[in-house]
């Protein structure tokens, strides 16, 4: 068999070296599963909390989500007002900084 990696320590052929990248897939993946399982009493009370008593609520959920989305032919007039105001008063606010700086080195 070709050796891929000849060290004293170490040597790896193809197969081994294939062995050892699906085996070291395979763990992290079992790893990240067990961290999701361990949220899993989390997300079903905040699911709970919200009215969600199955997975079949929160699809439907969605779906009438996707159609209202889907239905709006441009932003709704009072959300865009919204963000035009907050963005007016970031603006304010770094102006202001900036007239605070000005006259503290002046």
């Amino acid at each position: 068999m070709h050796t891929l990696v000849s060290h004293p320590c170490i040597s790896f052929t193809a197969r081994s070296l294939i062995l050892f990248i699906i085996g070291t897939f395979l763990l992290k993946n079992y790893k990240q599963a067990l961290s999701l399982l361990d949220t899993k009493p989390v997300v079903i009370a905040a699911l709970t909390k919200v009215g969600a008593s199955s997975g079949e609520v929160v699809e439907e959920w969605l779906r009438e989500e996707e159609v209202y989305l889907c239905g709006l032919s441009k932003e709704p007039l009072e959300e865009t007002l919204e963000m035009e105001y907050y963005k007016m008063l970031e603006s304010l606010r770094v102006t202001e900084l900036v007239i605070d700086l000005l006259f503290f080195f002046l």
